[in-house]
């Protein structure tokens, strides 16, 4: 996938929303928080990419989606398979979200910030990727067969 210009767009921990409160008091907390999260910066036209761009983002999206692919074989339907992929994500997220507290206590005083900052940021992914499908929803999914 190609890599558009950036914009300009801070790199900050401020820019991608760390939710850690008491980052004052763990420096650089937020720094690994949000470069274990996603490491996610605004760039383009209000799309996501990894900051480094290396290609390792997408290739592990990718293989996320092979895996999710794969399972359709096997499942009864897409919507199945959907359901399980959000889970596991949201499942992994819980646990980069642990791996930056110390204590549940503290986890549970940054639950709502923790909640609102991984809808939004899939909010915006979920939205860049149907204005994808929107734009290309033939050359995706009704192909030129070459025998036509």
């Amino acid at each position: 996938m190609p890599t558009p210009q950036s914009t300009g767009a801070p790199n900050s921990v401020a820019a991608v929303g760390c939710p850690s409160r008491f980052a004052r008091r763990r420096p650089g907390h937020c720094e690994r928080w949000a470069s274990a999260l996603v490491g996610l910066s605004l760039l383009g036209q209000g799309g996501y990419m990894p900051e480094d761009a290396d290609g390792t983002f997408y290739d592990r999206a990718d293989a996320h989606i092979h895996l999710s692919n794969d399972q359709l074989a096997e499942a009864d339907g897409r919507g199945k398979v959907s359901a399980s992929m959000m889970y596991g994500t949201a499942r992994f997220n819980a646990w980069v979200s642990a791996c930056g507290f110390e204590s549940g206590e503290q986890m549970a005083a940054q639950r709502a910030e923790t909640i609102e900052y991984f809808c939004e940021q899939y909010r915006r992914m979920l939205e860049e990727n149907l204005d994808d499908y929107i734009e290309n929803f033939d050359k995706y999914l009704r192909p030129k067969r070459e025998d036509a």
